[in-house]
């Protein structure tokens, strides 16, 4: 944690701020280790070149204390809220301009934080969770392994009349029974429905014939995974099998380029065309989305493999692939795993089989 806090303070000083209101979860759990929070904006936490403050209701202060004895606790009330509490502090330290979470503050929380004697200025945290360290890099990898364990045990539930919710709740039920949380609103399409990229779980039941496309992830103290897998139940038509075929060879297109690159700058842009080229050169739909993105303490974090991004691949990075075409005549496909650049080398931490999966 105190790794942290130096770079949070290096971004302060970089950008010309005295200190930094945190209001995200992820990130006030990311440099405090306080995650107890269970609403959003529940709490704040204030790093100043002196001391960190953690700023909450009666609500948490006890929690607080006593799993983060180092830092000053601050309790709210009805009668102080908040912002006075950060009032007071700039007055005691004297702070003339405090940085906030540009992605993240509320309009309402701005408002309240307004004072002559103290210039408020957005800055972006994008970057601060970007490179992770060997415990992070570790979760995550548990994560995905068991996340390996519930595609596998999910499939034998695939059969003919299912419903996408039921499948979800069986997902969620084997999570649990390893050890693990389902991280996300897990996505279930069936047929028609896996040609829709974010489609919402419904009450679909399963027909012959059809792609059944699972998106999901697991949450493993605090850190995600990310995958997706497209099987199919029934007969695959030829075109079908291309589809999926492509798709599959358009991810490995994807990392066969970074790895390919490793002693070079990567510009995720490039990464994301290299995949697009694969899908164009069959005439295939390509998908309406970034080729992936980080992952972690939030599914979607820094970097976004996308053409329009200027970001690099970096080392410790942790990122998905995940291609695909969405054609409503024969149904969609996405296969997506979760990887990390390290020592050099591009490493697949979701592992479940690529090849197409046929019930």
């Amino acid at each position: 944690m105190n790794n942290r806090l130096d770079h949070l303070r290096e971004i302060c000083e970089q950008t010309q701020v005295d200190g930094f209101l945190i209001s995200s979860t992820s990130n006030i759990f990311y440099i405090s280790g306080f995650n107890r929070f269970l609403v959003d904006h529940d709490g704040f936490l204030l790093v100043t070149n002196k001391s960190t403050y953690l700023i909450t209701s009666p609500l948490y202060t006890e929690a607080a204390r006593k799993f983060t004895p180092d830092l000053a606790v601050l309790e709210t009330s009805p009668d102080v809220w908040y912002a006075q509490m950060v009032k007071k502090i700039v007055t005691q330290e004297n702070l003339k301009v405090i940085g906030f979470e540009e992605k993240d503050l509320r309009v309402a929380e701005y408002y309240d934080l307004q004072d002559e004697k103290v210039q408020l200025k957005s800055v972006s945290l994008r970057n601060l969770r970007l490179q992770k360290d060997a415990d992070e890099i570790a979760a995550i990898q548990k994560a995905c392994e068991l996340t390996d364990v519930v595609f596998k045990k999910t499939i034998p539930f695939l059969k003919e009349g299912v419903s996408e919710l039921e499948i979800s709740a069986k997902m969620t039920a084997i999570a649990q029974d390893i050890g693990a949380d389902i991280g996300f609103p897990s996505i279930v399409a069936f047929g028609r429905h896996s040609a829709v990229p974010h489609h919402m779980t419904s009450d679909e039941k399963l027909t012959k014939n059809s792609f059944v496309l699972l998106d999901f992830g697991l949450k493993y103290n605090n850190y995600l995974s990310d995958m997706s897998r497209t099987v199919f139940f029934g007969s695959p038509t030829d075109n079908q099998r291309t589809l999926y075929e492509t798709v599959k060879k358009s991810q490995q297109a994807a990392a066969g380029y970074i790895q390919n690159h490793m002693s070079e700058d990567i510009l995720v842009k490039d990464v994301d065309k290299i995949a697009r080229d694969v899908l164009e050169e069959k005439h295939f739909p390509v998908y309406p989305h970034a080729l992936g993105h980080g992952v972690a303490l939030e599914v979607h974090e820094a970097p976004t493999l996308s053409l329009y991004s200027p970001e690099k691949l970096l080392e410790n990075t942790v990122f998905t692939l995940e291609p695909g075409t969405y054609d409503p005549t024969m149904g969609g496909v996405r296969i997506e795993d979760v990887y990390v650049l390290h020592n050099k080398k591009l490493q697949q931490l979701t592992n479940s089989s690529k090849d197409l999966i046929v019930i």
